[in-house]
């Protein structure tokens, strides 16, 4: 029987929350990588290859449309290019991620112009 690949998945670092730790005066400071992060799940390499992206490093609420826009673009590029079964997106509690959403579902399903190619 043949070996089956294992799935190729991106894995992007969007600041926040989970990536925070406290400074000296209890105040939440972006100090973990997205390779910290999926360190707390060392077995996720025995499942799935990874890329990592750190593409955002701080809090949400610092997150503005520029920002969601620029994670969506991003995201669709990554559909788009076929390289990955899956697409993972890490951050904290914010509320302000669903923007992402927002976002993204803009970028497939308007009718506005937009200069990336996976936007007809």
């Amino acid at each position: 029987m043949a070996k089956s690949r294992m799935k190729m998945i991106l894995i992007l670092g969007c600041g926040g929350t989970i990536g925070m730790v406290p400074n000296a005066q209890g105040i939440l400071e972006p100090t973990k990588s997205i390779e910290d992060i999926v360190g707390y799940v060392p077995t996720i390499a025995q499942v799935a290859q990874l890329e990592l992206k750190q593409i955002e490093d701080r809090d949400s609420t610092e997150l503005n449309p520029s920002h969601w826009t620029r994670f969506a673009i991003l995201i669709a590029d990554a559909i788009a290019s076929g390289k990955y079964d899956g697409i993972i997106v890490t951050h904290g509690t914010d509320p302000t991620i669903s923007m992402l959403m927002i976002c993204m579902r803009a970028l497939f399903f308007s009718q506005i112009s937009c200069p990336h190619s996976f936007v007809k």
